[in-house]
This record gives C-alpha cells, sequence and structure tokens, in this order.
C-alpha cells in the first residue's frame, strides 16, 4: 500500500534475480499511484516472470491480502516479500536452496547480529520473519493461509498457528534484503500505532494466549494503566502534589523498563541511554492501540488452522 517510491525497485531486483520467481503477484490497496507504476514496469520491462496486480479498494489490511494471496497461489513455494524493500541478488536462490537441502517448511532471514539454524517457538527471533521468507504450500495449506481479520498482527499469528501445526522453521542471517522504508520519526510512530495489541489476541485464543505470551499482555496492561496514571497527574498537579508524583512514577517506571529490556535486545546485552530514551514514547503508543482495540469490540470468523 503506497509504495510509489519504491514498487519499480523491489520488481526490478526480483526480474534481476539469479532465479527468478515464476511468478509475482501484488495485492494492492493504495491511494497514490504505486499500482500504475507496477502496470507501466510490466509494459516496459518486460520481466521475467507472470506478473498479476489486484486492485482492493475495500482491503481490510494485510492479512485479508495475504489471505487473497494465498487463495491463488498454485506454486510449491511462497516467496513473501514487501514493496518497500529489496531482495539481494540470490536471495530465490538461496531460499531454495535451503529448502532442498534441509527438511524445512519455513526460511527466513534474519539480521546479521542473530545465529542462523533451525528456529523452535515464534517467541524466537527469526521463526518467520514476513518481509524476508518463504513457506511450503504444505505448511500453508496446514494452516489454511492466513487470518483475514488481522488488519495488522498477522505474521505474529501466522507463526503461532504454524509452529502448533508442527511446521519446521529454519533462519539465516546472510539472506540480504535492503530496506528502502523511510525510517523517519513520524514513519517509525505510524508502525507503533499499527502494532497489534494483545487485547486482540485474548479475543481469538483467550487466557491461552495469556500462559503463552504473558510479556505481551503484561506490557500492554501497564502501558494502560500508566496512560491512565499520566492522564490523572494534571488535574493533581495543583491539588494534591504528592499523589500527583506517585502517579508519573508508574508511566515513568513503565515506560523505563520497556526501553531497557528494548536496547538490551539491540545492543547484546549492553545499554544505550541515548536510544533508551528514544524508545520509551512507543510505550504509550502501545496503551494506547490497546485501549482503541478495547473500544473497537470483539471480530468473528477468526482462522483457527493449525491449532487444535
Amino acid at each position: 500500500m503506497n509504495n510509489q517510491r519504491t514498487i519499480w525497485d523491489t520488481l526490478s531486483a526480483f526480474a534481476e534475480q539469479t532465479v527468478p520467481p515464476d511468478r509475482v503477484h501484488i495485492v494492492d490497496a493504495s491511494t497514490d499511484w504505486t499500482p500504475y507504476i507496477a502496470e507501466l514496469f510490466r509494459e516496459r520491462s518486460d520481466p521475467p516472470f507472470e506478473l498479476d496486480i489486484e486492485r482492493q479498494t475495500d482491503s481490510t489490511g494485510v492479512g485479508a491480502a495475504r489471505a487473497r494471496i494465498y487463495e491463488e497461489f498454485e506454486g510449491d513455494i511462497l516467496a513473501c516479500f514487501d514493496t518497500n524493500g529489496n531482495p539481494s541478488e540470490d536471495w530465490l536462490e538461496t531460499h531454495l536452496r535451503i529448502h532442498e537441502k534441509l527438511p524445512v517448511d519455513v526460511v527466513s532471514g534474519v539480521a546479521e547480529n542473530l545465529e542462523s539454524g533451525f528456529v523452535d517457538s515464534p517467541h524466537d527471533r527469526g521463526f518467520l520473519v514476513q518481509n524476508n521468507s518463504t513457506i511450503k504450500k504444505r505448511a500453508l495449506d496446514a494452516v489454511d493461509g492466513w487470518d483475514e481479520q488481522f488488519d495488522r498482527g498477522e505474521d505474529w499469528d501466522m507463526a503461532i498457528r504454524l509452529c502448533r501445526s508442527g511446521a519446521k522453521a529454519y533462519t539465516r542471517s546472510d539472506l540480504g534484503r535492503t530496506s528502502l522504508r523511510d525510517e523517519g520519526m513520524w514513519s517509525r510512530v505510524r508502525t507503533r500505532l499499527g502494532r497489534p495489541s494483545s487485547v486482540r489476541f485474548l479475543r481469538k485464543y483467550g487466557l491461552w494466549y495469556a500462559k503463552f505470551h504473558p510479556v505481551h499482555v503484561l506490557g500492554d496492561f501497564v502501558s494502560v494503566i500508566s496512560l491512565i496514571a499520566a492522564a490523572g497527574v494534571l488535574p493533581l498537579l495543583g491539588i494534591i502534589g504528592l499523589l500527583a508524583i506517585v502517579l508519573l512514577f508508574v508511566p515513568l517506571a513503565g515506560a523505563t523498563a520497556y526501553a531497557t529490556v528494548q536496547t538490551r535486545n539491540r545492543t547484546s546485552g549492553g545499554i544505550q541511554l541515548t536510544y533508551a530514551v528514544k524508545r520509551m514514547p512507543e510505550f504509550f503508543l502501545f496503551g494506547y492501540t490497546a485501549i482503541r482495540e478495547i473500544i473497537h469490540g470483539p471480530r468473528e470468523g477468526w482462522n483457527y488452522g493449525g491449532i487444535e
């Protein structure tokens, strides 16, 4: 959606692969020139693959788009990639070579500072890196594809169901992918606002999800409480100063804990103060997302493929 600045480069990179794909299927809900640029690419570049461009004016999100791709998919291996990145020249060839040599269903590329190898749980980074992965058809069929009820967070839901269905995952740190996304402040804010809260997964899986991923549930709960506490600070400042200070401690402690965990994950144990301070506002965005989804109400028609 709305990748007019990057779609041409992404398609060109796949046309120049050492082993190009047989087919590229784009499900598009853009309001900019993205679909027209893709059409122009097909007309002028003569790509070595079949290019399908499907417009969705009433798209309900990424989950529905990927579910549509699954419905149209007739091959053996589906390569998942987003139109805001460039693959390395041998990206697809490397993926296919791994599938040929190893008994795996999912292959994902991860950052260079992470180890390559088999991945047993969605909790481990690399089980399913959806914008840099290949998945066998048999694994997709076992879980009935993506859950179209997830406008965002469909990758985490898919990882859960793939793991529960018995899919074998493998990750490599040398599967190159260059991001073409705008990494400015507002881009990061939009990304964080799109992060799915635990509310959505609790609605789908019930208390089982709280046991499966307690950190997600606890983090969102603390973030919501922190937002409420922060909202109560201002009116109390002029009335009960001590209570206001106590309330202020709650959001500050929560944001500090979140930022500390994030920077440790990024720096392999070390803490970078500047990076931690930048991550603190994200903590409150997660609380806002959780409140928004609580108000939004329940959904029906979940895809439970792969889960008993």
